[in-house]
């Protein structure tokens, strides 16, 4: 029941501030456009996983993430984000992973579209598939926190700076934290398409067990 609400909690964000009784081609098309500039990233970078007792282990991680970090909806000062990220360990040690993130936010301060600090809530499902000292685990969880997010621009509207934390519980009281940083550029007179960069650090917190990740990222999207 979870796994289907999450999904729906998302449309009805998106939806949120459209009357329904006047919905029209043209605010579908709208509304489509949002969806289309998510970001596409690739991420590579280091991760560590220990149980309780047990050895700590190192390993590399690649990261395949599709997101929008902050959309502002069409009433004042409220936006919606999401994130849904693919993880897998590039050595012996299998430690495969996904994500799902979203959330809904208040723009604090807005002096602009792309400049922004915003505070909201989020909710999320993740799933871990891992052998760990040849046993092989598999779990999931549902997460409920809080999200931070903040842009500015440095050099009028090309490069923009960029940073977010998230802090949640899943329902077993264990702590989920993530922070990253990065930078936005976008040549408008020569293309449409945004370069994404930046780094990000990830935390998993649990009473038998502590897995962090350190990424290095990458990506893409298209401005319409």
């Amino acid at each position: 029941m979870k796994k289907t609400l999450l999904p729906l909690l998302f449309f009805v964000t998106l939806y949120a501030q459209t009357d329904i009784d006047y919905v029209t081609p043209k605010i579908l098309k709208e509304k489509s456009k949002a969806l289309l500039q998510s970001e596409l990233l690739y991420g590579y970078g280091s991760a560590s996983i220990k149980d309780a007792g047990k050895t700590k282990q190192n390993y590399k991680i690649a990261t395949y993430t599709l997101l929008n970090e902050h959309q502002n909806l069409s009433q004042k000062h409220l936006n919606y984000n999401y994130e849904a990220t693919l993880g897998s360990s590039k050595t012996a040690v299998q430690h495969d992973t996904f994500n799902f993130e979203t959330g809904v936010g208040y723009n604090i301060v807005e002096l602009s579209e792309q400049e922004y600090i915003s505070i909201g809530v989020l909710g999320g499902y993740g799933m871990l598939n891992a052998a760990y000292e040849g046993v092989q685990k598999k779990e999931d969880f549902f997460q409920l926190g809080i999200h931070i997010s903040f842009a500015k621009a440095l050099l009028e509207r090309y490069i923009y700076a960029y940073a977010s934390t998230n802090y949640s519980k899943t329902q077993r009281d264990d702590t989920l934290s993530a922070a990253k940083i990065g930078l936005r550029l976008h040549l408008p007179q020569y293309t449409n398409f945004i370069l994404i960069t930046g780094l990000r650090y990830s935390s998993f917190r649990a009473k038998e067990k502590q897995r962090e990740n350190s990424l290095n990222y990458i990506g893409l999207s298209y401005s319409f």
